[in-house]
């Protein structure tokens, strides 16, 4: 069995270190983490980038949201669905 997790983020970036080096840290690592980026203005994306560079299973997917009205239950559902895009789940 395969695992991927995907984690919609905004503005996170006080807690995206740490969350990211408690998903390293596992014994059990998923076989994929997608991290899906809904339009955050701080420092979330770079933290993501420095942290995984050089993890493959990792993969940062950012969406253009700035044109979308606030819709805060169906913004995440958009974010869960572009990570998911980027997954082939017969794979």
């Amino acid at each position: 069995m395969k695992v991927v997790v995907i984690t919609p983020f905004l503005n996170e970036e006080k807690v995206l270190g740490d969350l990211m080096k408690s998903m390293i840290s596992q014994n059990l690592k998923p076989n994929k983490w997608i991290l899906v980026n809904d339009g955050s203005t701080d420092n979330s994306e770079n933290i993501i980038k420095k942290i995984s560079s050089n993890l493959n299973w990792i993969t940062l997917v950012n969406l253009d949201t700035k044109k979308e009205e606030r819709n805060i239950g169906g913004k995440i559902i958009n974010a869960f669905n572009a990570g998911l895009k980027v997954i082939s789940i017969d794979n």
